[in-house]
């Protein structure tokens, strides 16, 4: 296999990294947006809660729900990812091909 033959499956594979940090990072991102939405628990404040609800037990499900929508958005985004990836494997997989086959 030539330099230059190399240095193309180097190109995409690196392409295909950078596509997948790209829809990870925008993940993250989500994830953070969650999180922030729930920061008035660290704050001890209580928001729309009056006094007869401020307790253990709705702690305990505010937690429990920003707990399971970050489940959702961290399993859509791996999903989405390895979607990502697989597409772009199958997209590039005869480019590479044809390079190893001009040896």
């Amino acid at each position: 296999m030539t330099n230059s033959n190399n240095l193309e499956i180097l190109k995409l594979s690196r392409e295909a990294i950078l596509r997948d940090h790209t829809g990870l990072a925008e993940t993250i991102n989500r994830m953070i947006v969650v999180v922030k939405g729930y920061n008035w628990i660290a704050r001890g404040e209580w928001g729309s809660y009056d006094y007869t609800e401020q307790t253990v037990e709705t702690l305990q499900q505010e937690v429990s729900n920003c707990f399971r929508e970050l489940l959702l958005i961290g399993n859509r985004g791996l999903n989405e990812s390895g979607n990502r990836s697989f597409a772009w494997v199958e997209e590039i997989e005869s480019k590479i091909n044809a390079l190893r086959e001009d040896l």
